[in-house]
């Protein structure tokens, strides 16, 4: 587990990609859905969106509290 500084760091050196990162994110999410149900939705198509925000490229899990 990588924290977002640490995935934010790999992806501006380019030892990763967006898509790299994304497609690693949903093989983890499906791995343990069925053990865990954690998500309602994963969406696994990756939608290209030109940004350089700090977060940009960095995949996320959103809870309903």
């Amino acid at each position: 587990m990588k924290s977002i500084l640490e995935l934010r760091e790999k992806l501006d050196n380019g030892s990763v990609t967006k898509n790299e990162l994304f497609s690693n994110s949903v093989d983890l999410c499906k791995k343990y859905q069925d053990e865990y149900n954690s998500f309602v939705t994963i969406m696994d198509g990756y939608e290209k969106i030109d940004s350089n925000g700090v977060l940009s490229g960095v995949p996320y899990a959103l809870k309903d509290n």
